[in-house]
């Protein structure tokens, strides 16, 4: 008789080597803030059988309104529809993401596009004050960047002053870079 050695496969045991996020504000008619997001999600799976895919939760309110979220279209890098069902988890629309019926190995990419609506904050001043890529990952984070695209038409609005932070939700650390430039049709904030 053979005995195998048996143990426990942790779906967790994998890192995302980079989240890309690019949002594109806009306002309607009715001066209603739109942002329209395109991720980028590079996932690392190890080499055996153990992962379908990744699962990426999404906030459906902010400050106690809906966002008025319509998920576009899942894919990978060459525009291939990526299998998903979603559901919904503490006010946020998750997205299981993967094939059910097949494992996936290595280096994978997942493209998520989506919009939303009402994501300006009214304070003292409009604010734009987004989590880029959640605080409820258990997995190690490569590169994480964020371009927030802003129109020429809105541009004239944006404040000199902006601020991005790092780490564990809560934190104060801003070991983050931001760098801001301006071309004739918009003006782009990377951090």
């Amino acid at each position: 008789s053979s005995s195998r050695a048996a143990f426990a496969l942790n779906t967790q045991n994998f890192a995302v080597s980079s989240f890309t996020a690019d949002y594109y504000l806009s306002a309607n008619k009715e001066k209603t803030s739109i942002m329209r997001v395109d991720e980028t999600v590079v996932a690392d799976f190890p080499d055996y059988d153990q992962n379908h895919g990744i699962v990426r939760a999404i906030p459906k309110k902010y400050q106690d309104h809906t966002l008025s979220l319509n998920i576009i279209s899942i894919t990978n890098e060459n525009g291939i529809a990526h299998k998903y069902s979603k559901s919904t988890e503490n006010d946020n629309q998750v997205l299981k993401i993967g094939d059910a019926d097949k494992y996936v190995h290595g280096k994978i990419t997942y493209k998520i596009s989506y919009t939303m609506k009402n994501v300006i904050n009214f304070q003292d001043s409009d604010e734009l004050y987004w989590d880029v890529n959640g605080d409820q990952w258990p997995q190690i984070m490569g590169q994480v960047t964020a371009r927030i695209h802003v129109p020429g038409n809105l541009a004239a609005s944006l404040q000199d002053r902006q601020v991005c932070y790092s780490g564990s939700y809560g934190g104060s650390s801003q070991n983050c870079t931001i760098s801001r430039g301006t071309e004739t049709s918009e003006t782009l904030i990377t951090v």
